[in-house]
């Protein structure tokens, strides 16, 4: 999830969807200009992560 142009992330987060997600990390991009989430399947089945960025003027 990146900000919009001229933008910073001063913050984010994100959430696992599904019973058999994991959440495993979530953290601002190297260029701080977004937020990148990791998440994990457990088994097969229908999952999904939805990520968040809280952006600010640079």
């Amino acid at each position: 999830m990146f900000c919009p142009q001229g933008k910073v992330a001063i913050g984010g987060g994100a959430e696992a969807q599904g019973q058999d997600a994991i959440l495993v990390g979530s953290f601002p991009t190297d260029d701080g200009r977004g937020w990148t989430a990791l998440g994990r399947q457990m088994r097969y089945s229908d999952v999904g992560i939805s990520v968040y960025a809280i952006c600010a003027n640079r």
